[in-house]
């Protein structure tokens, strides 16, 4: 039993009636109502936030309820179970338990049972990036639900199934099972689920970059939230909308949106989503050339992460102050706020993101022409994307110190850098990375007069560059006509006869 001591006065109020209830069934001998008080402490533990507390009393209720033969109860808190593991991201745990509770459905030949776990464990699978087997559980709940002739269960599974193929990237195969998941909520009249289904579409427009059509189904979902009183709702699609129009440059109009979203977070108490406006707000006004606004905006956010104790949060907006900073050119500010970000991420032990400030320390030092003291920078960044196992990041910091043995007027060692970066953007599908690269190692194979060798890299460049609408495309392809024409000339390229 968890100790009483460490819950609030508030959820000791809480489970108080539960823990009384316990004592009386215990001191009865009442096995049932034993059972059935565990059930709903464990309920009652999870909602005041005490997962292994509610796993405790789930467990020795699931004990009981063997012993009193009743299957379907069993099936319930087998379920119960699944949803604990899942909250505490313990996915092979309510893996096991969700099959259990299926199998049990099964036996007891119970398809409400049946459809309700296996949209559980569609859920379980696509978390875990198993979308064949989410599909398959998902269709299976499908099947159930309308045999059930149950309107609400097809809509949701309708709507999950559109989700998998949203992820697959087959758009009119979500789009169709979304306006079939639409059509049952309007016929139920159920504004909630109408209001779900639209914050997916938009979503799903918004991921292909149709921007006014995400616009009119965020905006649909919004006055459906509003209308069923829905302030959650209501909020996330504030910011959503005000999103869109920050992405379509647009800042008076995010401005406004997230404004509205930030004052019914501050109603709500909900400090995390508080934190996440004003840092979306800071954006804006940073894109509006307003950084001292944009100051105060991830300066009350960081204040908020800090209050909640949340590192990750917090080392993110240090990182995003150090960045302002940087470009407000107070390299001082800057470089504090990125090493008390450093620190933040390596007690996290997150060398990802380390290695990302590691990047911006290395470019901070690199703008104020400190070669030799950006160069452990970078070298510290390469090795932590490396061990990291993030290849696109590793290109970026051998880009990076390909460029400074470039500005140091070490061409060999640039070269070696610049040379192992490119395939990795290639692989990592960084066109304009790779374009870039392109053009900078033919330029540094020219200048040490290997103008044959610097050909394939201009080449490379000149194509990417057309395919991509590179306004500089006409001068990569007089370098290139150049470099030719001096390759010729030197001998190491012959005429063609």
């Amino acid at each position: 039993m968890a100790d009483q001591s460490t819950f609030s006065p508030n959820e000791q109020e809480l489970l108080a009636p539960y823990e009384e209830a316990l004592a009386r069934a215990q001191a009865a001998g009442d096995t049932l109502q034993e059972a059935e008080v565990l059930n709903n402490l464990g309920n009652a533990q999870l909602m005041v936030g005490n997962p292994k507390a509610a796993q405790e009393h789930f467990l020795r209720a699931l004990e009981l309820w063997r012993t009193l033969d009743d299957p379907a109860t069993e099936a319930t808190l087998l379920t119960n179970l699944g949803i604990l593991h899942l909250l505490e991201n313990n996915l092979p745990e309510a893996l096991t338990y969700y099959e259990q509770a299926l199998a049990q459905w099964k036996t007891l030949e119970d398809e409400t049972g049946q459809a309700e776990t296996l949209t559980y464990l569609g859920g379980l699978h696509a978390r875990l990036g198993e979308r064949e087997q989410a599909m398959d559980r998902y269709e299976a709940a499908l099947a159930l639900w309308k045999s059930l002739e149950d309107e609400s269960g097809q809509a949701e599974a309708l709507t999950a199934i559109a989700n998998v193929y949203q992820g697959l990237g087959n758009i009119d195969e979500a789009l169709e099972r979304y306006e079939q998941a639409l059509s049952l909520w309007k016929i139920l009249n159920d504004d909630a689920g109408q209001a779900e289904v639209y914050t997916h579409m938009g979503a799903l427009y918004e991921d292909i970059e149709e921007e006014p059509l995400a616009l009119k189904q965020y905006e649909q979902a919004l006055l459906l939230w509003r209308r069923v009183g829905d302030p959650v709702g209501e909020a996330e699609m504030l910011h959503s909308i005000g999103f869109v129009y920050e992405m379509t440059e647009k800042p008076q109009r995010a401005l406004k949106y997230y404004k509205q979203a930030l004052a019914i977070w501050r109603d709500l108490k909900n400090r995390r989503e508080e934190a996440d406006l004003h840092e979306s707000l800071g954006s804006v006004y940073m894109n509006m050339g307003k950084p001292r606004d944009a100051l105060k905006q991830y300066n009350q956010a960081l204040a908020i992460w800090r209050a909640m104790q949340d590192r990750v949060g917090e080392a993110t907006t240090l990182g995003t102050l150090g960045s302002l900073y940087s470009e407000l050119e107070k390299p001082d500010e800057a470089l504090r706020h990125y090493e008390q970000a450093m620190t933040l991420w390596q007690q996290l032990e997150d060398r990802g993101h380390e290695a990302d400030i590691l990047l911006m320390m290395g470019n901070l030092h690199e703008e104020q022409e400190q070669h030799r003291q950006a160069l452990p920078f970078y070298k510290n960044s390469l090795a932590a994307w490396r061990e990291a196992g993030e290849p696109l990041g590793e290109a970026a910091a051998l880009s990076a110190l390909g460029m400074l043995y470039q500005s140091m007027g070490r061409g060999r060692q640039a070269l070696g850098y610049l040379r192992q970066a490119l395939p990795l953007f290639a692989e990592g599908q960084d066109l304009w990375s790779e374009l870039f690269l392109s053009v900078s190692i033919g330029m540094l194979l020219a200048d040490s007069n290997q103008f044959a060798a610097a050909l394939p890299y201009l080449e490379r460049a000149v194509a990417l560059g057309t395919v991509l609408g590179n306004p500089e495309v006409e001068s990569d392809r007089e370098l290139l006509e150049m470099v030719r024409g001096l390759a010729r000339q030197s001998g190491q390229l012959r005429r063609k006869s």
